[in-house]
């Protein structure tokens, strides 16, 4: 387990969903079970949610073969992920999902009413999934109340990503204050259009 996440497996932890102008909204994630060694049963789905360097370890030769024909889900966002996996798993099995939210250990200041994962999920947005199994994917996501659409190829998720840094820096030096940037930058909301007689 990652680093300073080893007591989610007993308490779970909670997760904050940011809204603008209204209060977070909390929700405690309790994992149903957590295990060291792959299951000797069948899978339909493995999610991947690990950083793109943990995807070149060895555990995922071990993980393949107790998996079997299961479809293989990566969140990874690095260019070189799907040859990476390719190499343990067919490549037909391969499903990669380019999450469209922006998280962080909370709290920043008083955002949020105790310490857990703070999210915001931008408005109108959805995940990408891009794959042969994509459909399989998307199917169980939507009937979690996720916005996914299936996109021809994957990889657009660490440009998404580069282009926030800028943004979320801005955010940051003003104390977490989108106002306190707006103000800085001078920025107005724009009037409403006035119609012709």
């Amino acid at each position: 387990m990652r680093q300073g996440r080893e007591g989610w497996a007993e308490d779970g932890v909670e997760l904050f969903r940011l809204r603008k102008g209204r209060p977070a909204v909390g929700r405690r994630l309790v994992p149903h079970q957590v295990i060291s060694r792959p299951p000797r049963e069948a899978w339909d789905m493995v999610w991947l949610c690990v950083d793109s360097p943990a995807l070149r370890g060895d555990w995922t030769r071990e993980l393949r073969a107790a998996a079997g024909a299961a479809t293989v889900v990566t969140i990874g966002q690095d260019p070189h992920d799907l040859d990476t996996l390719a190499g343990v798993w067919p490549r037909e099995s391969i499903v990669q999902v380019t999450p469209t939210l922006l998280a962080y250990q909370a709290p920043l200041e008083a955002e949020v009413p105790g310490q857990g994962v703070a999210y915001w999920v931008p408005p109108g947005s959805a995940m990408g999934a891009a794959g042969a199994r994509a459909p399989q994917v998307i199917d169980a996501l939507r009937r979690g109340g996720a916005r996914v659409r299936r996109v021809r190829k994957a990889g657009s998720g660490e440009v998404a990503a580069a282009r926030m840094v800028p943004y979320i820096a801005a955010i940051e030096s003003a104390g977490w204050s989108l106002r306190a940037v707006r103000r800085r930058l001078g920025v107005r909301r724009r009037p409403a259009a006035r119609r012709s007689p």
